[in-house]
């Protein structure tokens, strides 16, 4: 999904940066992401704050996020990246989408309904969305944050992953 080719040089302000989080990135994608791993991105946040589209493009920030994503066991760590996106978000230095992906994982681990209808579970071969909040305005939501509604969401969930016909209207 991402190389550094497609990123043009000129759109990176911090060429080494892309570079370490590219390789962070990889490893994740290979399943090859270790304790060390963490504490670097963890050391990339503390340093830069949320790398966004003007430090290592958007394609940098997006593999960022990607890796935070990843870093479930770290709620704490996962809530500080989130305010760090949603600051970057409203300076027009990340995605809207991103951030929506990422408020709906952090509230579910914190015993929330999701917000954007972005999270789905699996169980007994099906796929399910988590409990959301103010499913009247889910797509109203989703169209704010650049979107797509959520029953064109589910549509290409399910040729991804089985759902059950009971779960989605």
């Amino acid at each position: 999904m991402t190389t550094a080719s497609s990123s043009t040089p000129a759109a990176i302000f911090n060429l080494p940066l892309f570079t370490e989080i590219q390789e962070l990135y990889n490893n994740d994608q290979e399943g090859k992401i270790l304790t060390d791993h963490f504490a670097r991105i963890k050391k990339i946040i503390e340093q830069y704050r949320w790398p966004g589209i003007s430090l290592v493009g958007k394609e940098g920030s997006q593999m960022m996020w990607v890796l935070v994503q990843h870093c479930d066991n770290d709620l704490e760590f996962q809530t500080l990246c989130l305010k760090l996106l949603r600051i970057a978000v409203a300076n027009n230095d990340a995605s809207k989408e991103n951030l929506a992906f990422l408020t709906d994982r952090v509230h579910l681990q914190h015993g929330h309904r999701q917000i954007f209808g972005t999270q789905f579970y699996h169980q007994n071969n099906n796929s399910h969305p988590f409990p959301i909040e103010d499913e009247a305005n889910l797509d109203q939501r989703r169209r704010d944050m650049g979107l797509m509604p959520f029953s064109e969401y589910v549509a290409g969930f399910k040729q991804l992953f089985p759902l059950e016909k009971s779960t989605v209207n």
